[in-house]
Protein backbone atom coordinates (compact mmCIF):
# COMPACT_ATOMS: atom_id res chain seq x y z
CA UNK A 1 0.00 0.00 0.00
CA UNK A 2 3.12 2.10 0.36
CA UNK A 3 3.77 2.09 -3.03
CA UNK A 4 -0.01 2.66 -4.19
CA UNK A 5 -0.15 5.85 -1.59
CA UNK A 6 3.13 7.16 -3.55
CA UNK A 7 2.16 6.75 -7.21
CA UNK A 8 -1.93 7.94 -6.60
CA UNK A 9 -3.07 11.30 -5.29
CA UNK A 10 -6.61 12.28 -5.11
CA UNK A 11 -8.44 14.07 -7.87
CA UNK A 12 -10.80 17.17 -6.77
CA UNK A 13 -13.39 15.71 -4.63
CA UNK A 14 -16.06 17.89 -7.52
CA UNK A 15 -14.46 15.84 -10.16
CA UNK A 16 -14.14 12.75 -9.14
CA UNK A 17 -17.00 10.21 -9.35
CA UNK A 18 -17.90 6.90 -7.84
CA UNK A 19 -13.55 5.31 -8.92
CA UNK A 20 -11.22 4.08 -6.48
CA UNK A 21 -7.62 2.61 -7.07
CA UNK A 22 -7.79 -1.19 -6.18
CA UNK A 23 -3.91 -1.98 -7.13
CA UNK A 24 -1.00 -0.79 -8.57
CA UNK A 25 1.52 -3.29 -9.61
CA UNK A 26 5.26 -3.82 -11.39
CA UNK A 27 4.53 -5.54 -14.59
CA UNK A 28 1.36 -6.92 -16.75
CA UNK A 29 -1.79 -7.84 -14.47
CA UNK A 30 -3.35 -10.40 -16.42
CA UNK A 31 -6.28 -10.87 -13.31
CA UNK A 32 -9.59 -11.72 -13.88
CA UNK A 33 -12.73 -12.29 -11.49
CA UNK A 34 -13.62 -16.62 -11.17
CA UNK A 35 -15.13 -17.75 -14.15
CA UNK A 36 -15.15 -20.54 -16.65
CA UNK A 37 -13.71 -20.59 -19.80
CA UNK A 38 -15.61 -20.53 -23.03
CA UNK A 39 -17.66 -23.80 -24.81
CA UNK A 40 -15.23 -24.60 -27.99
CA UNK A 41 -12.25 -23.53 -26.45
CA UNK A 42 -9.16 -23.92 -25.43
CA UNK A 43 -5.66 -25.40 -26.06
CA UNK A 44 -4.33 -29.08 -28.07
CA UNK A 45 -1.48 -30.50 -28.61
CA UNK A 46 0.52 -33.64 -29.85
CA UNK A 47 -0.25 -37.15 -27.75
CA UNK A 48 -0.08 -35.55 -23.87
CA UNK A 49 -0.11 -38.69 -21.34
CA UNK A 50 -3.37 -38.92 -19.36
CA UNK A 51 -2.35 -36.35 -16.35
CA UNK A 52 0.85 -34.99 -18.23
CA UNK A 53 -0.16 -31.64 -18.56
CA UNK A 54 -3.74 -30.44 -17.43
CA UNK A 55 -3.69 -27.06 -19.09
CA UNK A 56 -3.75 -29.23 -22.32
CA UNK A 57 -7.57 -29.50 -23.34
CA UNK A 58 -7.08 -31.86 -26.26
CA UNK A 59 -4.92 -34.94 -26.81
CA UNK A 60 -3.65 -35.44 -30.87
CA UNK A 61 -4.91 -38.77 -32.64
CA UNK A 62 -2.83 -38.96 -35.56
CA UNK A 63 -2.55 -41.50 -38.86
CA UNK A 64 -0.88 -41.96 -42.19
CA UNK A 65 -2.90 -43.22 -45.13
CA UNK A 66 -0.45 -46.24 -45.68
CA UNK A 67 -1.31 -47.03 -41.54
CA UNK A 68 -5.38 -47.24 -42.08
CA UNK A 69 -5.25 -48.87 -45.92
CA UNK A 70 -2.39 -50.92 -46.51
CA UNK A 71 -4.40 -52.75 -48.97
CA UNK A 72 -6.76 -51.06 -51.35
CA UNK A 73 -10.47 -50.95 -49.97
CA UNK A 74 -9.62 -52.17 -46.81
CA UNK A 75 -9.18 -50.13 -43.36
CA UNK A 76 -6.77 -51.55 -40.54
CA UNK A 77 -7.25 -51.24 -37.28
CA UNK A 78 -3.71 -52.38 -35.93
CA UNK A 79 -1.37 -50.81 -37.93
CA UNK A 80 1.37 -48.49 -36.78
CA UNK A 81 2.21 -45.80 -38.28
CA UNK A 82 5.12 -42.88 -38.57
CA UNK A 83 5.19 -39.55 -39.67
CA UNK A 84 8.36 -36.97 -39.36
CA UNK A 85 9.97 -39.95 -37.21
CA UNK A 86 7.38 -39.74 -34.75
CA UNK A 87 5.78 -43.46 -34.49
CA UNK A 88 2.07 -43.34 -34.24
CA UNK A 89 0.31 -45.76 -32.48
CA UNK A 90 -2.15 -47.65 -33.81
CA UNK A 91 -5.72 -46.33 -35.20
CA UNK A 92 -7.56 -49.30 -32.28
CA UNK A 93 -4.86 -48.00 -29.38
CA UNK A 94 -5.31 -44.06 -30.20
CA UNK A 95 -9.47 -44.73 -30.51
CA UNK A 96 -9.58 -47.00 -27.59
CA UNK A 97 -8.39 -43.35 -25.40
CA UNK A 98 -11.46 -42.11 -23.86
CA UNK A 99 -10.30 -38.29 -24.13
CA UNK A 100 -11.15 -35.77 -26.02
CA UNK A 101 -8.99 -35.55 -29.45
CA UNK A 102 -8.00 -32.93 -32.62
CA UNK A 103 -7.16 -35.39 -35.47
CA UNK A 104 -4.68 -35.29 -38.87
CA UNK A 105 -4.23 -37.73 -41.53
CA UNK A 106 -0.72 -37.48 -42.90
CA UNK A 107 -1.38 -38.55 -46.33
CA UNK A 108 0.44 -36.82 -49.07
CA UNK A 109 3.89 -37.76 -48.51
CA UNK A 110 5.11 -40.59 -50.96
CA UNK A 111 5.70 -42.45 -47.23
CA UNK A 112 2.70 -41.92 -45.89
CA UNK A 113 0.60 -42.76 -48.91
CA UNK A 114 0.01 -46.54 -49.38
CA UNK A 115 2.68 -48.45 -51.29
CA UNK A 116 -0.13 -49.78 -53.37
CA UNK A 117 -0.98 -46.19 -54.75
CA UNK A 118 2.14 -45.72 -57.36
CA UNK A 119 0.43 -48.63 -59.43
CA UNK A 120 -3.27 -47.53 -59.31
CA UNK A 121 -2.73 -44.60 -60.40
CA UNK A 122 0.70 -44.10 -61.78
CA UNK A 123 1.85 -40.32 -61.26
CA UNK A 124 5.22 -38.43 -60.43
CA UNK A 125 6.13 -37.80 -57.36
CA UNK A 126 6.61 -33.99 -56.52
CA UNK A 127 8.86 -32.68 -54.08
CA UNK A 128 11.22 -32.17 -52.40
CA UNK A 129 9.62 -29.79 -49.79
CA UNK A 130 11.72 -27.75 -47.10
CA UNK A 131 11.66 -31.72 -45.01
CA UNK A 132 13.22 -33.14 -47.94
CA UNK A 133 10.08 -35.31 -49.01
CA UNK A 134 8.62 -36.20 -52.09
CA UNK A 135 4.90 -35.92 -52.07
CA UNK A 136 1.94 -37.22 -54.23
CA UNK A 137 0.30 -35.78 -56.46
CA UNK A 138 -3.39 -35.08 -54.46
CA UNK A 139 -5.27 -32.93 -57.31
CA UNK A 140 -4.45 -35.91 -59.85
CA UNK A 141 -7.93 -37.36 -60.54
CA UNK A 142 -7.02 -40.79 -59.77
CA UNK A 143 -4.97 -40.29 -56.59
CA UNK A 144 -8.04 -38.02 -55.31
CA UNK A 145 -10.77 -40.45 -55.63
CA UNK A 146 -8.35 -42.65 -53.61
CA UNK A 147 -7.99 -40.28 -50.63
CA UNK A 148 -11.36 -39.23 -50.83
CA UNK A 149 -12.63 -43.13 -50.28
CA UNK A 150 -10.12 -43.31 -47.32
CA UNK A 151 -11.46 -40.10 -45.68
CA UNK A 152 -15.07 -41.72 -46.19
CA UNK A 153 -14.17 -45.13 -44.40
CA UNK A 154 -12.26 -42.68 -41.48
CA UNK A 155 -15.24 -40.56 -41.18
CA UNK A 156 -18.35 -42.47 -42.64
CA UNK A 157 -16.96 -45.98 -42.09
CA UNK A 158 -15.59 -45.78 -38.35
CA UNK A 159 -18.09 -42.96 -37.87
CA UNK A 160 -15.42 -40.54 -36.22
CA UNK A 161 -16.87 -37.52 -37.80
CA UNK A 162 -20.34 -37.81 -35.08
CA UNK A 163 -17.92 -38.63 -32.37
CA UNK A 164 -18.13 -36.36 -30.08
CA UNK A 165 -14.81 -36.73 -28.35
CA UNK A 166 -13.74 -35.72 -31.83
CA UNK A 167 -13.20 -31.79 -31.50
CA UNK A 168 -11.87 -30.97 -35.30
CA UNK A 169 -9.76 -32.48 -38.07
CA UNK A 170 -7.41 -30.80 -40.16
CA UNK A 171 -8.24 -31.69 -44.12
CA UNK A 172 -6.68 -34.39 -44.96
CA UNK A 173 -3.31 -34.16 -47.35
CA UNK A 174 -2.07 -30.90 -47.47
CA UNK A 175 1.55 -31.20 -48.12
CA UNK A 176 4.01 -30.87 -45.46
CA UNK A 177 2.86 -31.01 -41.89
CA UNK A 178 -0.36 -31.33 -43.43
CA UNK A 179 -0.56 -27.06 -44.22
CA UNK A 180 -1.71 -25.97 -47.54
CA UNK A 181 1.42 -24.30 -48.02
CA UNK A 182 2.00 -23.72 -51.72
CA UNK A 183 5.74 -24.93 -52.62
CA UNK A 184 4.32 -28.27 -53.56
CA UNK A 185 1.98 -26.82 -55.66
CA UNK A 186 4.27 -24.24 -57.02
CA UNK A 187 6.66 -27.15 -57.84
CA UNK A 188 3.67 -29.51 -59.95
CA UNK A 189 3.60 -26.37 -61.75
CA UNK A 190 6.69 -25.96 -62.34
CA UNK A 191 7.96 -29.35 -63.00
CA UNK A 192 4.68 -31.58 -63.83
CA UNK A 193 2.53 -29.45 -66.18
CA UNK A 194 -0.07 -28.34 -63.48
CA UNK A 195 -2.18 -25.95 -64.67
CA UNK A 196 -3.66 -22.80 -62.26
CA UNK A 197 -7.23 -23.97 -64.14
CA UNK A 198 -6.45 -27.70 -62.92
CA UNK A 199 -5.47 -26.94 -59.54
CA UNK A 200 -8.48 -24.09 -58.85
CA UNK A 201 -10.62 -26.89 -60.13
CA UNK A 202 -9.56 -29.71 -58.13
CA UNK A 203 -9.59 -27.49 -54.87
CA UNK A 204 -12.95 -26.25 -55.24
CA UNK A 205 -14.14 -29.87 -55.72
CA UNK A 206 -12.03 -31.15 -52.57
CA UNK A 207 -13.88 -28.82 -50.51
CA UNK A 208 -17.21 -30.08 -51.76
CA UNK A 209 -16.25 -33.70 -51.66
CA UNK A 210 -14.64 -33.15 -47.86
CA UNK A 211 -17.82 -31.21 -46.51
CA UNK A 212 -20.43 -33.82 -47.86
CA UNK A 213 -18.62 -36.37 -46.17
CA UNK A 214 -18.46 -35.02 -43.34
CA UNK A 215 -22.36 -33.84 -43.78
CA UNK A 216 -22.75 -37.82 -43.71
CA UNK A 217 -23.60 -37.43 -47.68
CA UNK A 218 -27.19 -36.86 -46.88
CA UNK A 219 -29.60 -33.91 -46.90
CA UNK A 220 -30.33 -34.36 -43.17
CA UNK A 221 -28.93 -31.60 -41.46
CA UNK A 222 -29.13 -33.02 -38.40
CA UNK A 223 -26.58 -35.25 -39.49
CA UNK A 224 -24.19 -32.73 -40.49
CA UNK A 225 -20.37 -32.29 -39.07
CA UNK A 226 -18.61 -30.15 -41.84
CA UNK A 227 -17.91 -27.72 -38.92
CA UNK A 228 -15.49 -29.90 -37.18
CA UNK A 229 -12.97 -29.56 -40.67
CA UNK A 230 -10.25 -26.98 -40.25
CA UNK A 231 -8.85 -25.94 -43.04
CA UNK A 232 -4.91 -25.06 -43.05
CA UNK A 233 -4.30 -22.70 -45.64
CA UNK A 234 -3.99 -18.85 -45.60
CA UNK A 235 -4.97 -15.62 -46.91
CA UNK A 236 -3.18 -14.70 -49.65
CA UNK A 237 -0.57 -17.94 -49.57
CA UNK A 238 3.04 -17.37 -51.51
CA UNK A 239 2.45 -18.61 -54.58
CA UNK A 240 5.04 -18.02 -56.81
CA UNK A 241 2.65 -19.96 -60.02
CA UNK A 242 -0.30 -18.88 -59.21
CA UNK A 243 -0.21 -15.64 -57.02
CA UNK A 244 -3.13 -13.30 -56.34
CA UNK A 245 -5.49 -15.71 -58.15
CA UNK A 246 -5.11 -18.00 -54.80
CA UNK A 247 -5.49 -14.92 -52.47
CA UNK A 248 -9.11 -15.88 -51.68
CA UNK A 249 -9.11 -19.64 -51.43
CA UNK A 250 -9.29 -19.65 -47.53
CA UNK A 251 -12.00 -17.88 -47.40
CA UNK A 252 -13.91 -20.36 -49.82
CA UNK A 253 -13.46 -22.92 -47.59
CA UNK A 254 -14.69 -21.04 -44.66
CA UNK A 255 -17.84 -19.88 -47.16
CA UNK A 256 -18.31 -23.57 -47.99
CA UNK A 257 -18.56 -24.92 -43.88
CA UNK A 258 -14.85 -25.28 -43.07
CA UNK A 259 -13.26 -23.28 -39.76
CA UNK A 260 -9.72 -22.56 -40.29
CA UNK A 261 -6.42 -22.61 -38.98
CA UNK A 262 -2.62 -20.51 -39.34
CA UNK A 263 0.31 -22.44 -38.11
CA UNK A 264 2.65 -19.44 -38.11
CA UNK A 265 1.41 -16.33 -36.04
CA UNK A 266 4.40 -16.47 -33.70
CA UNK A 267 4.93 -13.72 -36.24
CA UNK A 268 2.17 -11.61 -35.04
CA UNK A 269 3.11 -8.71 -37.34
CA UNK A 270 3.18 -10.38 -41.14
CA UNK A 271 0.67 -11.49 -42.89
CA UNK A 272 -2.36 -11.78 -40.67
CA UNK A 273 -4.08 -8.14 -40.86
CA UNK A 274 -6.20 -8.79 -43.97
CA UNK A 275 -7.36 -11.56 -43.58
CA UNK A 276 -10.41 -12.27 -44.73
CA UNK A 277 -10.87 -15.42 -43.77
CA UNK A 278 -10.94 -14.68 -40.40
CA UNK A 279 -13.13 -11.71 -41.15
CA UNK A 280 -11.24 -9.40 -40.34
CA UNK A 281 -9.03 -6.61 -42.76
CA UNK A 282 -7.05 -3.58 -42.42
CA UNK A 283 -9.73 -0.27 -42.11
CA UNK A 284 -8.53 3.15 -44.10
CA UNK A 285 -6.84 4.67 -40.64
CA UNK A 286 -4.62 1.84 -40.65
CA UNK A 287 -7.02 -0.32 -37.36
CA UNK A 288 -7.71 -3.83 -38.05
CA UNK A 289 -11.69 -4.07 -38.75
CA UNK A 290 -13.28 -7.28 -37.85
CA UNK A 291 -16.64 -8.28 -39.18
CA UNK A 292 -18.11 -9.79 -35.77
CA UNK A 293 -21.20 -11.00 -37.79
CA UNK A 294 -18.53 -13.42 -39.66
CA UNK A 295 -19.52 -16.80 -40.47
CA UNK A 296 -16.77 -18.77 -38.61
CA UNK A 297 -17.70 -16.82 -35.22
CA UNK A 298 -20.86 -19.37 -35.62
CA UNK A 299 -20.05 -20.98 -32.20
CA UNK A 300 -19.41 -24.53 -34.28
CA UNK A 301 -16.43 -23.69 -36.20
CA UNK A 302 -12.71 -24.26 -35.60
CA UNK A 303 -10.63 -20.92 -35.62
CA UNK A 304 -7.36 -22.23 -34.50
CA UNK A 305 -3.35 -20.93 -34.43
CA UNK A 306 -0.41 -22.93 -33.25
CA UNK A 307 1.79 -20.70 -31.01
CA UNK A 308 5.00 -22.89 -29.90
CA UNK A 309 7.89 -21.88 -32.37
CA UNK A 310 9.91 -18.84 -30.85
CA UNK A 311 13.04 -20.29 -30.61
CA UNK A 312 12.27 -23.00 -32.64
CA UNK A 313 11.63 -23.69 -36.70
CA UNK A 314 14.05 -21.77 -37.70
CA UNK A 315 12.91 -18.90 -35.27
CA UNK A 316 15.83 -17.25 -32.54
CA UNK A 317 13.46 -14.75 -30.46
CA UNK A 318 15.50 -12.84 -28.11
CA UNK A 319 13.27 -12.33 -25.95
CA UNK A 320 10.95 -15.12 -25.98
CA UNK A 321 8.55 -14.16 -23.31
CA UNK A 322 7.98 -11.24 -25.44
CA UNK A 323 6.92 -12.94 -28.50
CA UNK A 324 4.56 -15.31 -26.54
CA UNK A 325 2.58 -12.81 -25.35
CA UNK A 326 2.34 -10.83 -28.42
CA UNK A 327 1.35 -13.78 -30.46
CA UNK A 328 -1.01 -14.97 -28.02
CA UNK A 329 -2.71 -11.25 -28.35
CA UNK A 330 -2.34 -11.61 -32.25
CA UNK A 331 -4.63 -15.10 -31.75
CA UNK A 332 -7.21 -13.11 -29.79
CA UNK A 333 -7.52 -9.96 -31.84
CA UNK A 334 -8.45 -12.55 -34.49
CA UNK A 335 -11.27 -13.97 -32.10
CA UNK A 336 -9.55 -17.56 -32.24
CA UNK A 337 -11.12 -20.28 -29.95
CA UNK A 338 -8.25 -22.38 -30.27
CA UNK A 339 -4.47 -22.48 -29.74
CA UNK A 340 -2.26 -24.91 -30.10
CA UNK A 341 0.45 -25.02 -27.68
CA UNK A 342 3.98 -27.32 -26.12
CA UNK A 343 3.90 -26.45 -22.66
CA UNK A 344 7.50 -26.22 -22.80
CA UNK A 345 8.14 -24.31 -25.91
CA UNK A 346 5.23 -22.26 -25.58
CA UNK A 347 7.01 -21.07 -21.97
CA UNK A 348 3.32 -21.65 -19.78
CA UNK A 349 5.56 -22.28 -16.57
CA UNK A 350 7.17 -19.44 -17.00
CA UNK A 351 4.09 -17.59 -18.29
CA UNK A 352 1.21 -19.36 -15.97
CA UNK A 353 -0.59 -15.96 -15.11
CA UNK A 354 -1.13 -14.97 -18.57
CA UNK A 355 -1.99 -18.43 -20.55
CA UNK A 356 -4.89 -19.08 -18.01
CA UNK A 357 -5.65 -15.29 -19.21
CA UNK A 358 -5.70 -16.64 -22.32
CA UNK A 359 -7.59 -19.60 -21.61
CA UNK A 360 -10.37 -17.30 -20.21
CA UNK A 361 -10.56 -15.25 -23.12
CA UNK A 362 -10.61 -18.25 -26.27
CA UNK A 363 -14.33 -18.09 -27.95
CA UNK A 364 -15.51 -15.50 -26.42
CA UNK A 365 -17.50 -13.05 -28.13
CA UNK A 366 -18.40 -9.43 -26.92
CA UNK A 367 -21.82 -10.25 -25.08
CA UNK A 368 -19.72 -13.01 -23.02
CA UNK A 369 -16.30 -12.03 -22.75
CA UNK A 370 -14.56 -11.41 -19.05
CA UNK A 371 -13.13 -8.08 -20.35
CA UNK A 372 -12.02 -6.06 -23.19
CA UNK A 373 -8.99 -4.78 -24.45
CA UNK A 374 -6.36 -2.63 -26.59
CA UNK A 375 -2.71 -3.50 -26.86
CA UNK A 376 -1.73 0.16 -27.86
CA UNK A 377 1.72 -0.28 -30.24
CA UNK A 378 2.08 0.73 -34.11
CA UNK A 379 3.99 -2.34 -35.79
CA UNK A 380 4.68 -2.84 -39.84
CA UNK A 381 3.82 -5.30 -41.73
CA UNK A 382 6.12 -6.17 -44.03
CA UNK A 383 4.11 -8.60 -46.09
CA UNK A 384 2.60 -5.32 -47.67
CA UNK A 385 5.56 -3.31 -47.25
CA UNK A 386 6.68 -5.64 -50.44
CA UNK A 387 3.91 -5.06 -53.02
CA UNK A 388 1.32 -3.36 -53.83
CA UNK A 389 -2.36 -3.47 -53.68
CA UNK A 390 -3.16 -2.39 -49.88
CA UNK A 391 -2.72 1.05 -48.46
CA UNK A 392 -3.69 2.75 -45.34
CA UNK A 393 -3.33 5.69 -43.54
CA UNK A 394 0.44 5.39 -41.56
CA UNK A 395 1.63 2.62 -44.08
CA UNK A 396 3.10 0.10 -43.66
CA UNK A 397 2.55 0.30 -39.68
CA UNK A 398 -0.33 -1.14 -38.22
CA UNK A 399 -1.88 0.93 -35.72
CA UNK A 400 -3.16 -1.57 -32.17
CA UNK A 401 -3.90 -4.56 -31.53
CA UNK A 402 -8.07 -3.94 -30.23
CA UNK A 403 -10.28 -6.65 -28.61
CA UNK A 404 -13.37 -4.28 -28.20
CA UNK A 405 -11.71 -1.69 -27.36
CA UNK A 406 -10.85 1.19 -29.57
CA UNK A 407 -7.91 3.65 -29.76
CA UNK A 408 -9.31 6.46 -31.48
CA UNK A 409 -7.17 10.06 -32.56
CA UNK A 410 -9.28 12.32 -31.70
CA UNK A 411 -8.15 16.41 -32.43
CA UNK A 412 -7.20 19.01 -30.81
CA UNK A 413 -5.87 16.69 -28.11
CA UNK A 414 -5.99 13.29 -28.87
CA UNK A 415 -3.89 12.48 -31.40
CA UNK A 416 -1.51 9.64 -30.27
CA UNK A 417 2.20 9.09 -30.79
CA UNK A 418 3.92 6.21 -30.82
CA UNK A 419 5.87 5.37 -27.64
CA UNK A 420 9.63 4.35 -27.03
CA UNK A 421 9.60 0.73 -26.71
CA UNK A 422 11.01 -0.62 -29.97
CA UNK A 423 11.28 -4.28 -31.26
CA UNK A 424 12.80 -5.21 -34.67
CA UNK A 425 12.94 -8.84 -36.06
CA UNK A 426 11.78 -10.56 -33.10
CA UNK A 427 11.28 -13.39 -33.30
CA UNK A 428 12.57 -13.27 -36.88
CA UNK A 429 13.27 -10.92 -39.58
CA UNK A 430 10.21 -10.91 -41.58
CA UNK A 431 8.31 -9.50 -38.16
CA UNK A 432 9.31 -6.04 -38.60
CA UNK A 433 9.38 -3.14 -36.20
CA UNK A 434 7.05 -3.04 -33.39
CA UNK A 435 6.62 0.07 -31.42
CA UNK A 436 4.85 -1.18 -28.45
CA UNK A 437 3.15 1.46 -26.65
CA UNK A 438 1.29 4.68 -27.53
CA UNK A 439 1.83 8.04 -25.87
CA UNK A 440 0.60 11.83 -25.53
CA UNK A 441 2.46 14.76 -27.06
CA UNK A 442 1.87 17.25 -24.58
CA UNK A 443 4.40 19.71 -25.76
CA UNK A 444 2.13 20.43 -29.04
CA UNK A 445 -1.15 19.98 -26.51
CA UNK A 446 -1.68 16.69 -27.22
CA UNK A 447 -2.17 15.50 -23.72
CA UNK A 448 -4.71 13.01 -24.17
CA UNK A 449 -5.56 8.81 -25.29
CA UNK A 450 -9.17 8.38 -26.02
CA UNK A 451 -10.49 4.73 -25.99
CA UNK A 452 -13.92 3.67 -27.25
CA UNK A 453 -15.62 0.39 -25.38
CA UNK A 454 -17.73 -1.73 -27.70
CA UNK A 455 -21.61 -1.37 -27.05
CA UNK A 456 -21.88 -4.68 -27.37
CA UNK A 457 -19.51 -5.57 -24.47
CA UNK A 458 -21.99 -3.94 -21.69
CA UNK A 459 -25.03 -4.37 -23.03
CA UNK A 460 -27.78 -2.77 -22.00
CA UNK A 461 -26.20 -2.31 -18.36
CA UNK A 462 -24.03 0.66 -19.00
CA UNK A 463 -23.63 1.20 -15.64
CA UNK A 464 -22.73 -2.13 -14.53
CA UNK A 465 -19.36 -1.70 -12.67
CA UNK A 466 -15.98 -2.32 -13.82
CA UNK A 467 -12.54 -2.42 -13.65
CA UNK A 468 -9.86 -0.40 -15.88
CA UNK A 469 -6.19 -1.68 -16.06
CA UNK A 470 -3.66 0.84 -17.65
CA UNK A 471 -0.44 -0.75 -18.40
CA UNK A 472 1.95 2.59 -18.15
CA UNK A 473 5.24 3.36 -17.89
CA UNK A 474 6.61 4.74 -14.80
CA UNK A 475 8.52 7.86 -15.07
CA UNK A 476 9.47 10.54 -12.58
CA UNK A 477 8.16 13.67 -12.61
CA UNK A 478 5.10 12.72 -14.76
CA UNK A 479 1.47 12.36 -13.86
CA UNK A 480 -1.71 11.75 -15.27
CA UNK A 481 -5.99 10.89 -14.99
CA UNK A 482 -8.16 8.46 -16.14
CA UNK A 483 -11.44 10.06 -17.42
CA UNK A 484 -14.74 8.57 -18.58
CA UNK A 485 -18.41 9.09 -18.12
CA UNK A 486 -20.17 8.43 -15.00
CA UNK A 487 -24.05 7.56 -14.63
CA UNK A 488 -25.91 10.82 -14.77
CA UNK A 489 -23.97 12.64 -17.33
CA UNK A 490 -21.32 13.93 -15.29
CA UNK A 491 -17.70 14.10 -16.46
CA UNK A 492 -15.38 12.46 -13.78
CA UNK A 493 -11.50 11.65 -12.92
CA UNK A 494 -10.17 9.27 -11.23
CA UNK A 495 -7.12 10.38 -8.78
CA UNK A 496 -4.01 11.16 -10.17
CA UNK A 497 -1.30 8.63 -10.69
CA UNK A 498 2.20 10.04 -10.02
CA UNK A 499 5.33 8.71 -11.55
CA UNK A 500 7.36 7.32 -8.32
CA UNK A 501 10.44 9.58 -7.55
CA UNK A 502 12.86 7.24 -8.79
CA UNK A 503 10.83 6.12 -11.96
CA UNK A 504 13.01 4.78 -15.06
CA UNK A 505 10.39 3.89 -17.55
CA UNK A 506 9.70 0.04 -15.73
CA UNK A 507 6.02 -1.18 -16.92
CA UNK A 508 3.29 -1.02 -13.90
CA UNK A 509 -0.31 -1.73 -14.28
CA UNK A 510 -3.17 0.06 -11.89
CA UNK A 511 -6.50 -0.62 -11.89
CA UNK A 512 -9.31 1.70 -11.94
CA UNK A 513 -12.52 0.19 -10.10
CA UNK A 514 -15.73 2.47 -11.63
CA UNK A 515 -19.06 1.84 -10.34
CA UNK A 516 -20.65 4.41 -12.00
CA UNK A 517 -19.21 4.27 -16.05
CA UNK A 518 -22.13 5.43 -18.55
CA UNK A 519 -20.38 4.15 -21.57
CA UNK A 520 -22.10 5.91 -23.64
CA UNK A 521 -19.67 7.83 -26.07
CA UNK A 522 -20.02 11.11 -25.01
CA UNK A 523 -16.34 12.56 -25.09
CA UNK A 524 -14.61 13.64 -27.84
CA UNK A 525 -14.72 11.67 -30.93
CA UNK A 526 -17.33 9.12 -29.83
CA UNK A 527 -15.28 7.77 -27.13
CA UNK A 528 -15.85 6.25 -23.32
CA UNK A 529 -13.25 7.18 -21.91
CA UNK A 530 -9.30 9.17 -21.94
CA UNK A 531 -6.06 8.56 -20.80
CA UNK A 532 -4.95 12.50 -19.46
CA UNK A 533 -1.73 13.15 -19.37
CA UNK A 534 -1.36 16.57 -16.40
CA UNK A 535 2.36 16.58 -16.11
CA UNK A 536 4.53 15.24 -18.72
CA UNK A 537 3.26 12.76 -21.44
CA UNK A 538 1.58 9.33 -20.23
CA UNK A 539 3.01 6.70 -22.72
CA UNK A 540 0.77 3.40 -22.14
CA UNK A 541 0.74 -0.49 -23.49
CA UNK A 542 -1.98 -2.18 -22.47
CA UNK A 543 -6.15 -1.20 -21.51
CA UNK A 544 -8.29 -3.57 -20.30
CA UNK A 545 -11.57 -3.24 -19.20
CA UNK A 546 -12.99 -5.96 -16.70
CA UNK A 547 -16.60 -6.84 -15.96
CA UNK A 548 -16.79 -7.16 -11.80
CA UNK A 549 -20.70 -8.81 -12.35
CA UNK A 550 -21.56 -11.53 -14.70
Amino acid sequence: MAVLAALVLAAPASAQGAVTVTRNVPGDDWSLPAGAPAANSGFFSERPRADADKRIDLRGFDLTWRQIQPERGGFDTGADGDAYGDPLPSFADQNADPRPFWMRLFASATTWAPAWLAKQCRYAAVGPDYEGQMHVPIWDPCVWAELRSAWRALMIGQKLRADPRMRFVYVPGAFTWAEFDYEIIDLGAAKHGLTFEAYRDWHAQMIRDLVAIMNGENDDPADDYAYKLVYTGEDYPFSERFGDRVAFFARDAVQAGMGIRNGISELFNFHLNEVPAYGTTIGADGHLVTDESWMLFDGRRIAATENECYTDCGFKSRSPLYAVKMSNLKALQLRLNWIYAVPKDSRMDRLSQHWEWVRRELGRRPEDAPDAWVALREATDRYWAGRSGKRWKGFPFIRNLERWVIQRDVAPDGIARRGTVRRTGDPAAENGTAYESLRTHSARGRRSLYLDVDERFLGSALTAPVEVKVTYRDFARTAWRMVYRAAGGVIATSPTVRGSRRGRGGFRTISFRIDDPRFDDALPGGTDLALRAVRGDLEASFVRVVKLAP
